[in-house]
């Protein structure tokens, strides 16, 4: 409960079109295949784990903001993540 996740879901180009959409909110586990997903604006769906990835932010970039400068709005600074141990692993498999 609380992961996010990205769901496949029909697109509005017809009803053949599917398109990943997302970050949503896990809401309730029902069954080891079966989730509550909160797609925003009061909207609970019942969604399959095959239509489920978890979603995974990924940074392509960092830029540095001065903290005098208002003209950015809000800025939204990430969580410390410990990358060491992916570091190591990555470099044992290649290793391998």
């Amino acid at each position: 409960m609380g992961d996010q996740v990205i769901v496949l879901a029909p697109d509005s180009g017809g009803k053949l079109v599917n398109k990943w959409q997302g970050p949503e909110v896990v809401k309730e586990v029902r069954s080891a295949n079966s989730y509550l997903v909160d797609l925003g604006d009061l909207d609970i769906r019942h969604v399959p784990a095959n239509k489920l990835r978890r979603f995974v932010v990924r940074v392509s970039g960092y830029a540095v903001v001065n903290d005098a400068d208002y003209d950015f709005g809000r800025v939204v600074t990430p969580a410390n993540v410990d990358v060491s141990d992916c570091v190591s692993a990555s470099i044992e498999e290649t290793n391998l």
